[in-house]
């Protein structure tokens, strides 16, 4: 009776492992370069962006199914709420959560509606579906071209 239950989590293991590998396109691991120094870093299902002076921008996890990659942001970097709201943040990585609580308090300060400031933070920051191919050392992603670094 061990054996077998032994036997049967090796199986869910494996089928578990073997579903992550296909989930994920390994063409996409590296870090990519776009022509003004914007980048991105994918590595097994989790993805990283930088400004183009190389602070980190927003993190999180992606899936890729028939050239299409989804990306769910799980992590925002507090300087980039700086930018994107002028307002001072912790320069430190902000779960998502937080970082949409902050945004949308920051925003309805500012005069904006609660909706307003919530279909903001999701047009930025939102899962998104982005079309993406791979040749060779050059990534088409959602119509932006980046070369592999």
């Amino acid at each position: 009776m061990r054996k077998n239950a032994l036997a049967a989590t090796l199986a869910l293991a494996l089928a578990a492992t073997a579903a992550a590998q296909i989930a994920t396109d390994s063409e996409l691991n590296g870090a990519w370069v776009d022509e003004y120094g914007f980048a991105f870093a994918f590595r097994d299902g989790n993805w990283e962006f930088f400004n183009v002076d190389g602070t980190q921008f927003a993190k999180g996890t992606f899936t890729t199914d028939g050239g299409v990659v989804t990306v769910v942001v799980t992590h925002i970097h507090g300087n980039e709420l700086a930018l994107l709201i002028e307002l001072d943040f912790e320069p430190e990585w902000h779960e998502f959560d937080e970082a949409r609580a902050l945004y949308i308090n920051a925003l309805i300060a500012e005069g904006y509606s609660e909706e307003e400031a919530a279909l903001e933070f999701d047009h930025f920051f939102g899962p998104a579906d982005l079309p993406y191919y791979v040749s060779g050392d050059t990534l088409l992603l959602d119509g932006w071209t980046y070369a592999r670094m």
